[in-house]
């Protein structure tokens, strides 16, 4: 019989100040003084937490208001403006994204409207160092308390052992604890016919079993409980040997689950036949390994919370939030899903991904003669004209304009885009024409203060146009 443990190393109060040093998994505690009218810096939050979760709660009820800054200033939490609210959204609970992680805060009303009560958590991992900070209405003692998950942990385990199974009865294998990753168990009773069961040990649902509620059948099969990815042999076993069969929970375990053998044996077998059964088990309680860009991952139940698993020729299979992108060369792939542009919240119509500082970002194709352009609306933005076009009567209003070719010559001597050469200008000395596209075979070398003219003859490619824009 076994006992999985999750292993969760706490780490002691502090003095003053975060303490991250814990190896897995901590929590701590500290008192920070914050002054009247001055903020106060809590502490240094590092890239790598994971699901990290602070309160902040003065005894007297002075108003303290939490303050969370990024590495480069940006204000992610805080009054008056942040990247997750304005003045008005902060005064109740919001959460928003800032460079692919979800932040939230309890808003500067606190808990039921206690001002000196708030709290703000980071799901997932920290991909960023910032600094907790407090701004106070009132001068007083702030008593800190948090908790944190650690990207460097990836401690494993495995087990082995035996146990005895009698016939028509089940026997308690053990209880797989709740916060542990990855576990498998394996039972191999030598040819007798032993089914394995799992049992929700908060309700007791039989989740798995020949009388299992979800998964009993005779083949591999798998769900999702209580956001558990569990996965069982079926009760055909493994192979077509009903004595070897296995449970995985390819994810979090987010309740104690027990495990039992049942003992089926053979038909003959009389009452109270007994065998030995071999149990193998795996399981860590680090969700994070950190040898690469993010976790290791096969399907998107791999991932914690609105984490996704990205595969990608460059970096495998990894968690990481729909907007990450590995590089320009991925971000086809990476991006692919999108319906958005992370940058713009505008819909990506048809264009090309490419990856700036691990965030997909979105390049509209430009419009071409005849389509609209300019500003299209708050979810389309502005769309600019292919070259050699300009944007006709878009008045900034969200109506827009149309593309058409660009006006060249005239008193102003306007030049066209590089490969476009003007035509159709008259004699007259301000005579303005069209942008046109240059043919392949001619090379467009438009120069300073030279007004173009027409396209030269191309019978002779030694030929130089003078007084155009258009050469060989």
């Amino acid at each position: 019989m076994f006992l999985l443990s999750a292993l969760l190393m706490l780490s002691p109060a502090s003095a003053s100040g975060f303490d991250f040093t814990t190896e897995c998994n901590g929590d701590g505690a500290f008192t920070q003084y914050v002054p009247e009218n001055a903020k106060a810096t809590v502490g240094e939050i590092p890239a790598g937490m994971v699901d990290l979760d602070v309160a902040l709660q003065t005894p007297g009820g002075e108003d303290v208001d939490i303050q969370l800054i990024a590495s480069d200033g940006t204000v992610i939490v805080g009054w008056p403006n942040s990247v997750i609210g304005s003045y008005t959204d902060l005064e109740g609970e919001v959460c928003g994204d800032y460079r692919g992680v979800k932040y939230c805060y309890s808003g500067y009303n606190g808990v039921d409207g206690d001002y000196g009560n708030e709290w703000v958590r980071i799901h997932g991992l920290l991909n960023d160092n910032v600094t907790m900070k407090a701004y106070g209405y009132g001068a007083g003692d702030a008593n800190v308390t948090y908790s944190y998950g650690n990207s460097t942990c990836n401690e494993v385990g495995t087990g082995s052992f035996s146990v005895t199974v009698t016939k028509g009865i089940t026997t308690n294998v053990g209880t797989i604890v709740a916060d542990v990753y990855n576990v498998g168990v394996n039972i191999e009773a030598r040819g007798e016919d032993i089914d394995v069961t799992l049992t929700d040990g908060d309700d007791q649902t039989l989740i798995v079993g020949w009388e299992g509620r979800f998964l009993n059948g005779a083949a591999e099969e798998s769900i999702v409980y209580k956001d558990m990815a569990i996965t069982y042999s079926g009760y055909n076993g493994v192979g077509g040997d009903y004595g070897a069969e296995w449970v995985r929970v390819d994810s979090r375990t987010t309740i104690p689950l027990v495990m039992g053998a049942y003992g089926y044996f053979s038909a003959n077998a009389p009452a109270g036949t007994r065998g030995l059964a071999t149990v193998d088990y795996h399981w860590s309680t680090g969700k994070w390994d950190f040898d690469g860009p993010g976790t290791s991952c096969s399907t998107d139940t791999d991932c914690e919370g609105d984490l996704v698993c990205k595969a990608n020729p460059n970096s495998g299979g990894t968690c990481h939030s729909e907007a990450w992108c590995l590089d320009d060369d991925s971000a086809a792939a990476d991006c692919a899903d999108l319906t958005n542009d992370p940058s713009t919240g505008r819909p990506a119509r048809g264009g090309t991904w490419s990856c700036a500082d691990f965030e997909c970002s979105h390049t509209a194709d430009l419009a071409q003669d005849g389509e609209s352009c300019g500003a299209l609306g708050r979810l389309v933005g502005v769309v600019e004209c292919d070259a050699g076009l300009t944007c006709v009567g878009d008045r900034g209003d969200d109506r827009g304009g149309i593309c058409e070719p660009q006006m060249c010559g005239g008193i102003a001597a306007l030049q066209c885009d590089g490969g476009f050469y003007c035509t159709g200008m008259g004699d007259f000395p301000d005579a303005s024409g069209e942008c046109d596209a240059c043919p392949s075979f001619v090379n467009c070398m438009p120069g300073p203060g030279v007004i173009p003219h027409a396209l030269c003859s191309t019978d002779f490619r030694n030929e130089v146009c003078p007084d155009t824009q258009v050469a060989w």
